[in-house]
């Protein structure tokens, strides 16, 4: 799916537009959404669907809608990891601001909000948990973990951003598995594996091997220091 925010939308004749950061302005309908808002459509809400193209003129419609409003819509906001998430939002037709007016937009953080504001800590807690254990792809790890430490934790109302870090980071070393490892092994993002920062680890050799076609100059450098690097390190 696409996400995108809403430009401006006219509730009375049930239109606006959409605004994407990789398919521009598409056309958005209130009968587009497969279950229709309880409550009025608002300017910059973070809007999920599938673009339709339906004119000659390449004019694109979006299809298939759904406001992004519970934890289960985490995983949806989850697939701008990696993408460019910013997009510029500009009144439009039925908003009340100018039509010059002009704001940039993160996808990313916004749609946090949107999932998240008002809730309980527990309940970022458990949907991030629940997304690492069942939808994360492990290659994403990291861009995962930058999400949470530079977009996601700041925007949760907590007593304790360091325990909710590690809370978090204490979970996924329990779950660990061999590619979560070699991903913060190779970023040097330990701590997201709840290790200690700034020091290296020898992680174990079949990891290095099972990975060796990810590993460029620097990485072998490094290895070479491992008890195991005179085996590994490939012949010059």
């Amino acid at each position: 799916m696409i996400l995108g925010a809403i430009n401006w939308f006219n509730n009375e004749k049930g239109f606006g537009t959409i605004q994407t950061a990789c398919s521009g302005t598409v056309f958005l309908h209130i009968n587009s959404f497969y279950r229709r808002p309880i409550d009025e459509l608002k300017r910059k809400q973070i809007v999920a669907f599938k673009k339709k193209t339906t004119t000659d003129l390449g004019e694109s419609r979006a299809t298939g809608c759904k406001l992004l409003e519970t934890s289960a819509d985490f995983g949806i906001l989850m697939t701008l990891l990696g993408q460019n998430t910013m997009v510029d939002i500009r009144a439009g037709k039925g908003n009340k601001a100018s039509e010059h007016d002009e704001e940039h937009y993160c996808l990313l953080k916004h749609g946090t909000l949107q999932l998240f504001n008002g809730r309980p800590e527990r309940s970022f807690i458990d949907t991030v948990i629940h997304y690492f254990d069942k939808q994360l792809e492990e290659a994403k790890f990291i861009q995962f973990c930058t999400y949470l430490e530079q977009i996601a934790i700041p925007l949760i109302k907590t007593d304790d951003r360091e325990m909710l870090e590690q809370t978090l980071y204490c979970h996924f070393y329990a779950k660990l598995t061999a590619g979560i490892l070699f991903q913060a092994w190779k970023h040097h993002a330990f701590r997201y594996i709840a290790y200690t920062e700034g020091m290296d680890y020898e992680i174990p050799e079949e990891i290095v091997l099972a990975h060796r076609d990810e590993l460029d100059e620097s990485d072998w450098n490094r290895i070479r220091l491992y008890s195991y690097g005179p085996t590994v390190f490939p012949l010059e």
